[in-house]
Parts: C-alpha cells; structure tokens; sequence
C-alpha cells in the first residue's frame, strides 16, 4: 500500500469548461457590439469564471491528499483519522440527473464536505482507497 494517494483536478474536464467559457465570451462581444451596457457586463462576469478556470488549469498542486496518517486537503492542512469521524463519500443527485459525488466527514466538531466530481480518479475508487487508508491508520 501506498503511504499516499494524491487527487489533482482532472485536467481535461477544466479545458472542457474553459473553451465553454471562452466560446461563451466571444457570444457576449457580439452581443455586446448591439447592448453595449449589458454586454460589458457579462464580459466582466464571464471574464471572472474565464480567470478561475484558468487558474485551475495551471495548478498542478494536489487538491486532496490520503494517507496514513489522514487527510489534507489543498491548503496543506492535514487532518489525522483520530480526529476524523464517519467519514463517506455519498452521491447525490443534480438538477440535470448526473450524479454528483461528495467526501462527507466530521472532524473538530463540523462536518466537511469535498466535492470529488472534478477530480482525476473515480469517485468511488476514492471510497475505496478512503477504507483502505482509515483501516491501515487503525491497525498500525
């Protein structure tokens, strides 16, 4: 077994939502060049969305870490498994029927919740290397 298993955006699933984006954004000049006050508007919001996903893109630093000794997430803050709690990762449902996957855990009296959609790995292959990793905590 590992003694870490790191989780990246899924770089493909972000250009496909950049290119949305831009391709949006060339929409809206158009659009702009008819409704100058309403248009310059949508270019700065759809510029904000453009800047995030861009960011995104480009940062090819771990936004979720397991391991043995628990679980860290993008700010580098590591959770041990004795302070975390009924942890699971729980499917709910969108509006357009596509399931959406989540890592539910209690931890310092709160519950977290990750969202594992946009991640490089299946989300339930995240379950399963979450047992993996809490029963390994358990039994060293």
């Amino acid at each position: 077994m590992q003694t870490e298993t790191k989780f990246f955006y899924s770089k493909s699933k972000q250009w496909k939502t950049f290119l949305k984006f831009v391709m949006f954004l060339l929409l809206v000049i158009i659009v702009a060049n008819y409704y100058m006050i309403v248009g310059l508007f949508l270019i700065l919001f759809f510029s904000i969305f453009i800047n995030k996903s861009f960011k995104i893109l480009f940062n090819y630093k771990p936004e979720l870490t397991l391991s043995i000794a628990g679980i860290s997430n993008y700010q580098k803050k590591l959770l041990s498994w004795k302070d975390i709690q009924n942890e699971e990762v729980i499917t709910e449902h969108g509006k357009n029927r596509k399931p959406l996957y989540y890592l539910y855990f209690d931890c310092y009296g709160s519950t977290e919740r990750l969202f594992l959609n946009d991640f490089n790995r299946d989300p339930l292959e995240v379950a399963s290397i979450l047992k993996n990793y809490r029963f390994a905590f358990e039994n060293k």
